[in-house]
């Protein structure tokens, strides 16, 4: 009975503290690359601080990405921007300008974008496997800090 106490305790928290939600400290950027790597995709090129628009506001927020996923051998931009949860609600209109900027300058792409707090994302061209790929990963990465 003893260890029934136990197993219902550590269910009970263990629902408390679910990966449902982003925490206040989420991965860095290598375990954001390695949630990536760890589902299947490639990435062949990271640039700290390229937010692929001229804002320099975002660049201590930009991680830019090359990545292929199996079934679409193509490399796909991503770029990802991460945000102190106090900011993560008014990061979406400096985002959506750069994301603008970035569409108008490759014209003829379809822009994916993901927002799952802490993290915002965006590429062109994205297939349905790559952007399951990222939101997990961002989701997952969104509760690794410390």
């Amino acid at each position: 009975m003893k260890w029934c106490g136990l197993l219902l305790s550590s269910l009970v928290l263990a629902g408390c503290y679910s990966s449902a939600t982003a925490s206040l400290h989420p991965g860095d950027a290598s375990q954001l690359v390695q949630e990536i790597t760890r589902r299947d995709a490639t990435v062949t090129a990271t640039v700290s601080g390229d937010p692929g628009c001229g804002d320099s506001t975002l660049t201590d927020n930009a991680l830019h990405l090359t990545v292929t996923v199996p079934g679409d051998a193509q490399p796909r931009d991503v770029y990802i921007f991460t945000f102190r949860s106090t900011r993560f609600d008014d990061s979406a209109t400096t985002i959506d300008a750069c994301q603008a900027a970035w569409a108008q300058a490759h014209p003829g792409v379809k822009v994916s974008r993901l927002d799952i707090a802490p993290y915002r994302a965006f590429g062109a061209d994205w297939s349905p496997t790559l952007s399951a790929t990222i939101s997990a990963a961002l989701t997952e990465a969104s509760n690794l800090g410390t």
